[in-house]
């Protein structure tokens, strides 16, 4: 029986070893083209342009919603979900804002600000070292207006193929109501 266990311990710590040295999956090094991929959604995510990258690295264990953590060189980073995100725990001070049409949750202490708010159905956790509280309004500003103009160009979009729709379905109709005709 002892023998039993110790090989069926054996075989756990052997297969945990091996997923930790298998890390690709789970956390590794991303480009900006493979989030979208990461994050199973059909286009990739605004992100500020005004800023550097330095790193992206994504989490998917197969279980939770996976996220991809954005690392920019002048310390600011922003994490990217579907799953809601509470930072209360990590930040002292909460207080909720409006930009634009978007309520935002803000939290702070005395070295860093986040900002956590949702563009087309993805959580974003925009945290940020104090020396960036100026610009960080114009950045979630730009990301509201970059998000809502690629949603009116993509409703523009649905609004040209339903009419283009409408118009094939009319003309086929006539075409058949003129062919029942001179039968």
């Amino acid at each position: 029986m002892y023998r039993v266990l110790g090989i069926l311990l054996l075989c756990v710590f052997i297969i945990s070893g091996c997923s930790l040295l298998n890390n690709d999956d789970k956390s590794a090094s991303n480009t900006i083209q493979t989030v979208a991929e990461t994050l199973r959604i059909d286009e990739p995510p605004i992100l500020p342009t005004v800023w550097e990258i330095q790193s992206i690295e994504k989490y998917d264990d197969g279980f939770t919603s996976p996220s991809v953590t954005i690392k920019y060189v002048n310390g600011a980073s922003i994490y990217l979900s579907k799953s809601d995100w509470d930072l209360s725990h990590e930040l002292n001070s909460q207080a909720l804002l409006m930009l634009g049409d978007k309520q935002i949750e803000q939290y702070y202490n005395s070295k860093e600000e986040a900002y956590v708010f949702k563009l087309k159905d993805l959580m974003y956790v925009v945290r940020i070292p104090l020396k960036l509280k100026s610009e960080i309004e114009k950045v979630i500003i730009d990301l509201i207006a970059e998000s809502k103009s690629t949603a009116l160009n993509q409703n523009h979009s649905n609004n040209e193929k339903n009419a283009l729709h409408k118009a094939f379905f009319s003309l086929s109709f006539k075409q058949c109501d003129e062919a029942s005709l001179l039968a």
